[in-house]
C-alpha cells in the first residue's frame, strides 16, 4: 500500500476490537483440559498498533498450559487423549458471524486484490514508458524511470545505474541509421513480491536500414524488479538477464 493510504489509527482500532471479540478462545469447561491460545493483547489508549503487534501474537504457538514457563522447564503434564465425546462448547460469538467479517472489510478502504491490481498496471505502465523512450533514441528520457540504487548482476559482474545507460547508449549506436521498432514479444503478467513488482519479459528490437534494406533484430529476455519510490513513483529497480 502506498504510503500516503495508510488506515487511520482510529480504524486500526476498531479492527483490532473486531478482531479480538472474533477471535478471542473459548473458556475451557472445568475439568475439560486442552490447548490453550493466549487472548490477544488489550491495546493502550493512545498507542499505536503495528502490523508486527498482530503477526506477533497470531504466529504464538499455542500450549497446553496457560503458564508459558511450565512448557519451558518440561513440567507440564502431556495432554490428556480426547474423550468419545467432546463436551458441549459455548459458541464464539462472531467466530463464523459473516457480519462480523463483512464489519471488518468496511473499516479498509480498499480490497486488497483490488490494491494489488492497480499497483501491479501502474508499475507495469512505468516499463511501457521506458520501452517508449528508447525507441523514441530518448536516453534521458528512459533513464527517468530507472532508479538510483539500480543494480543487477550480469556475466558475474555489477551492472548500476551508469553502466545501463552505457549500455542502452551503445545499443542505440549500434542501430545507428536504422529504422527500429522496441517490443515485447508477450504481454507481462506483473507478480507482487515483497520487494515490489516482478515480471517476465521479452524485448524485441526490429531494425530496417531505409537505404540498403539491411535488417538488425535483438531479443533479450529479462526478469524486471520495479519498486515504489516516494511520492509513488515507480521505478525499475533491477533487469536482470534470463538465460537459454
Amino acid at each position: 500500500m502506498p504510503a500516503n493510504r495508510r488506515i487511520p489509527e482510529d480504524r486500526l482500532e476498531q479492527i483490532y476490537s473486531l478482531l479480538r471479540e472474533a477471535l478471542t478462545p473459548v473458556e475451557q469447561e472445568e475439568g475439560d483440559a486442552g490447548w490453550y491460545a493466549p487472548p490477544m493483547p488489550p491495546i493502550d489508549p493512545g498507542s499505536k498498533l503495528s502490523a508486527t503487534d498482530l503477526l506477533s501474537w497470531w504466529f504464538r504457538p499455542p500450549t497446553a498450559s496457560r503458564n508459558p514457563w511450565d512448557a519451558y522447564f518440561g513440567e507440564s503434564s502431556p495432554a490428556p487423549k480426547p474423550a468419545a465425546t467432546a463436551p458441549q462448547r459455548t459458541s464464539v460469538p462472531g467466530a463464523t458471524d459473516p457480519i462480523s467479517r463483512a464489519a471488518i472489510r468496511s473499516l479498509l478502504p480498499v480490497e486488497e486484490n483490488e490494491l494489488a491490481s492497480e499497483e501491479a498496471d501502474r508499475a507495469t505502465e512505468v516499463f511501457y514508458e521506458f520501452l517508449h523512450a528508447f525507441g523514441r533514441r530518448d536516453i534521458d528520457g528512459a533513464m527517468q524511470y530507472i532508479a538510483d540504487d539500480y543494480h543487477t548482476f550480469e556475466d558475474d559482474r555489477e551492472v548500476g545505474r551508469g553502466d545501463l545507460r552505457s549500455r542502452l547508449e551503445a545499443l542505440l549506436d549500434a542501430l545507428h541509421g536504422y529504422d527500429f521498432a522496441v517490443s515485447l514479444t508477450t504481454v507481462p503478467e506483473p507478480l507482487l513480491h515483497p520487494y515490489g513488482v516482478v515480471m517476465s519479459v521479452e524485448i524485441q528490437i526490429d531494425g530496417v536500414h531505409p537505404r540498403n534494406g539491411a535488417k538488425r533484430n535483438f531479443l533479450d529476455r529479462r526478469l524486471v524488479l520495479l519498486q515504489c519510490h516516494p511520492q509513488d513513483q515507480w521505478k525499475i529497480a533491477s533487469m536482470g538477464k534470463v538465460r537459454g
